[in-house]
């Protein structure tokens, strides 16, 4: 009897170990257009908007991406758009004071597209804006967004 538990206690512990590559959950990485190349996988990529206001597009290559919720305390507002039954174009959008920024996902073309828009900033006052982008399953992307203030009264309405 001790034998077939021998047994079975050596199958057991062989198939848990040919299970280590499914355990195993390797770095994902996005390589986004316009970002130069990072030193770590997962620094900070600091985006400038000018004071005028701008629209900034990057381009990842994965379609697994979201925008952290819990991680953005200072927006206003996250909203995620997402019907796994009929959408193959999700969505997640930020809203914070002047900025939005729109994570849209391409199932079809496994990519997604970082959209930051901006008005001009006409407030006195530096804006900084963090948001983390989700990797699936377990990763982020930080981006720090800031906009000086405008420092002539042309443009300011």
């Amino acid at each position: 009897m001790k034998y077939f538990q021998l047994l079975f206690l050596l199958l057991l512990g062989l198939q848990l170990l040919s299970c280590e590559e499914e355990l195993y959950t390797r770095d994902e990485t996005v390589q986004w257009t316009n970002v130069p190349k990072r030193k770590f996988s997962h620094d900070t990529i600091r985006v400038n908007l000018p004071a005028q206001g701008d629209t900034l597009e990057y381009i990842g290559n994965n379609a697994r991406l979201w925008l952290r919720e819990h991680k953005n305390f200072e927006c206003d507002t996250v909203i995620s758009h997402y019907d796994k039954w009929q959408d193959t174009i999700a969505s997640d959008t930020a809203i914070y004071k002047h900025i939005t920024v729109v994570l849209r996902r391409d199932q079809a073309h496994k990519t997604s597209i970082l959209k930051i828009m901006a008005r001009p900033n006409a407030t006195s006052q530096k804006v900084r804006l963090p948001i983390r982008v989700g990797i699936f399953p377990m990763y982020t992307d930080p981006f720090l967004i800031t906009q000086a203030p405008m420092t002539s009264t042309e443009g300011k309405k």
